[in-house]
Parts: C-alpha cells; structure tokens; sequence
C-alpha cells in the first residue's frame, strides 16, 4: 500500500506542476488593430506629450487672464493713541473779525474701504502678441502628440509584424525537420539492406542537429520578441501572445511617389507644428519690438472711509464716499537703446526657425522616397522569392528521386532540402518585409 501511494505522489507534484504553469503563462489571441489599441493606451511616451499640451493649454489660459482687468478690494481699521489733542485757534487770531475754531480734531479710529480697478490700454500689443503665441503653442503641441501617436504606432506594428515573421519562419523550419526526420528514417532503413553508407546517416544527423540549432535560435528570438510586446502593450510579461493572420498580408493598390510626396507636405502633424512655430518666432519679434512704445493705463478707485480723508478742517465721524479716475502714460526711455538686442534675438530666432523647417521638409522628402524604394525592393524580392520557392521545391523533388535511383547522393539531397528551406524563409520574410515597408510609407506620407 506504501509503495502505491508514493509512486502516485510524485505524478500527482507533475500534474500540479504543469497545472501551475498552464495558469501562470497566459495565452492571447491578438489582432493587430487590438495590439496598437493597446499599445496605444499604454504608451508613456504618449502620455508625457499629452501632459506637455495640456501645460500649453494652460499657459494660453494664464496669459489670457492676465489682460484682464486687476481688480482689488482693500478695507483696514486702524485705532490711534488719544495722547495728542485737539487745537483751536481764538476767534481775532489773524485779525479783526477772524473767526476762531478747532482745526485739528482728532479721530481715534479710522475705517479705509477701498474698490481698485486698474487696466492696461495699450503697452505695443505685447499682451496680444503674447496670447496668440501660446495659443500657436498650444496647437504645435497638439500636433506634436499627434506626431507621436503615429509614431508610437508604427513601432507597434513593426514590432507586431516582426513577432510574426520568426513565428512563420519558426513554422517552416518545424515542417522542414520533420522532412528530414524522414529523410533519417529512410536513410537508415537503406542503409539496414546496404544501399546506403554509415556516412549517409551521420550527414543527415548533422543536418537535422544544424537545423533543430536554428530552431532552438528562432525560439529564442521569438521568446525575447513576446516579452517586449507584452512591455509595449502593457500586459502581463508571461503572457504568450498569438498571432491573428487573417488580413495580416494583402495585396495593396498602387503608389505613386509624386503623390505621396505632395501628401506628406499637406498631411504629416510635424510638417504642420513646423509651420506654427515659424508663425510663432515672428510674433515673438512683434513682442520684442513691443518694448519700444509707452504703456498707457488706465484706473479707477472707489472709497468708502469713516472719517473720509478729503475733509481737511474737522472731519466728520461717519462713512463718506469718493472716488478718482484717471489715465497713466509711462515710458521707459532706457528700452529705445535696449531693446535692440532683444528684437535682434527674436530675428536670429526667425532664422533658425526658417532654417529648421526647410531641414524638416529634406528629411520628409528622404524618408518617404526611402520607405518607397524599401517598399518597392519588397516587391520584387516577393516575386523573386517566390520563383526561387517553386525552383528549390522543383530541385528537391528531382534530387530526391536522382538519390533513391543512385544518380545523386546524399550531399546533393541534402543540399537541396536546406535550399528549400532558404527560398522559405526568404518568401516568408520577404512578404511580412512590404507589410512593415509599407506601414512605414504609409507613417512617412501622412496617410496612416
């Protein structure tokens, strides 16, 4: 009974063990669309750029606000000492007939109100030029996380199409070492009624070992590609990820270079935030040259004080109104020498403004004739390819039968299996190459 029992224990910790790991290593079936909607939710790269505009959103807000009036509100009470008494003055003092009386009656407590209104007319439209630089800003910005957006995205789909190529390529290199698990069997079973050598069999274990090596490779490369799309979608790192196929390669309409190139100067977020900053660097020396003019303000207060300060004589121990207006001009002479330099920034600015985006338009121009040209040579390789599969599958049927009628030997056999293997592999990557080649064309025009 003993015995029963401790031979079952160690199936039972087996079961366990591989129920444990079935559970941990999740597996998920993933669309493309549903991987860049991950991917794109996930990113922090993204999130960063949205922050960056939500500050340039908040700046426009701020310097919206301060053209708005000043508005202020000021009340204190103050109590003074009673040790300093009231003067009269006698009645003939200055003369005949000279009335006499108290002019210095002490208050003891003061009560100040006070309503301020300030607003400046004009300071060179400074203010406005200001206001609509952030709010270009705040478009640049937007764009930019469109920009971004694009960009991220074309990673996800690289990444997704890469993981799916070593998958297909891991595929061919299964099917063709079955092949040659066959190709061993029936080696061997040759070589039992003598119409093959030993040295047949070890060629062909040789070739099987090279190939499992390149599996083993592939394997691992297909590992390290699953665990950075998890990163990059944001899900758990032990989660195996399935490819979903259909749709993934198709035949796609025809491109035409002058066309996408005119897209990508109309269409591309960066072309766009290019051409605002531009705009901005010139109302940036409308601010500069702002400094030179006088500022012009305006103002209004309002009182409300007990005893009212605009009562010389004797005043009066209640709550009195008054109020003042009035328009203030002030220019700082200095600014018409100083000033010089900052408009000359501001110009240099423009410059270097000017020059980037011609810079931005030449890079745009090189990357989308070098995405059409990757995408062209894709094409071409497919059709190449694909010749080669159909010539290599054609030479290893014809070597196989050469070999069991003793035409050819097991070198040439052999050879001729890792060619059909190559032109695979090759096929495969070829086709999954325009895929990517084209969604980077796609990216580069504007047009994704």
């Amino acid at each position: 009974m003993f015995s029963i029992v401790s031979k079952r224990i160690p199936l039972l910790l087996l079961a366990l063990t591989v129920l444990t790991a079935a559970q941990a290593q999740q597996v998920r079936r993933l669309t493309l669309d549903e991987a860049v909607s991950l991917g794109m939710d996930y990113n922090k790269q993204l999130k960063i750029s949205q922050a960056r505009s939500d500050v340039s959103g908040t700046k426009y807000k701020q310097e919206l606000s301060a053209l708005a009036p000043a508005i202020s509100w000021n009340s204190s009470v103050t109590r003074n000492s009673p040790n300093i008494g009231e003067f009269n003055i006698p009645a003939g003092a200055f003369g005949p007939g000279s009335p006499g009386g108290l002019i210095n009656a002490t208050s003891h407590n003061y009560y100040l109100n006070g309503l301020s209104i300030s607003q400046v007319v004009f300071a060179g439209l400074r203010g406005w030029n200001r206001l609509k630089t952030d709010k270009e800003q705040m478009r640049a910005s937007a764009l930019d996380v469109e920009a971004d957006k694009k960009t991220v995205k074309n990673n996800i789909i690289t990444a997704y199409y890469n993981h799916y190529k070593l998958l297909e390529s891991k595929k061919v290199v299964d099917q063709n070492i079955q092949v040659l698990n066959q190709r061993l069997k029936d080696v061997q079973n040759m070589q039992t009624v003598g119409m093959a050598l030993r040295n047949d069999v070890l060629q062909v274990q040789v070739n099987l070992s090279n190939l499992q090596s390149s599996a083993a490779e592939v394997q691992s490369a297909i590992d390290i590609s699953n665990f950075n799309l998890d990163v990059m979608l944001g899900l758990p790192e032990t989660t195996k990820l399935q490819i979903a196929e259909e749709g993934l390669t198709s035949t796609k309409p025809d491109f035409n270079i002058q066309t996408g190139l005119q897209d990508a100067m109309t269409k591309r977020p960066e072309i766009k935030a290019s051409e605002i900053r531009l705009d901005m660097s010139h109302k940036a020396l409308k601010v500069a040259r702002g400094l030179y003019s006088p500022v012009i303000s305006g103002g209004f207060n309002f009182y409300y004080n007990n005893p009212n300060q605009r009562v010389f004589i004797v005043p009066e121990h209640q709550f009195n109104q008054s109020w003042d207006l009035g328009v203030k001009l002030s220019w700082n002479i200095t600014s018409l020498f100083t000033t010089q330099y900052q408009t000359k920034e501001a110009k240099l600015n423009i410059n270097s403004a000017q020059a980037q985006h011609e810079a931005l338009n030449d890079n745009i121009k090189m990357e989308v004739n070098a995405n059409y040209s990757a995408y062209m040579l894709a094409l071409d390789k497919i059709r190449l390819d694909q010749t080669s599969v159909d010539q290599a599958a054609e030479n290893q049927r014809m070597t196989k039968d050469q070999y069991a009628n003793g035409v050819k030997n097991i070198t040439d056999m052999l050879n001729a299996d890792n060619l059909a293997v190559t032109t695979q592999i090759n096929l495969v990557n070829a086709r999954i190459d325009a895929e990517i080649a084209y969604a980077k064309l796609m990216k580069a025009t504007g047009n994704d």
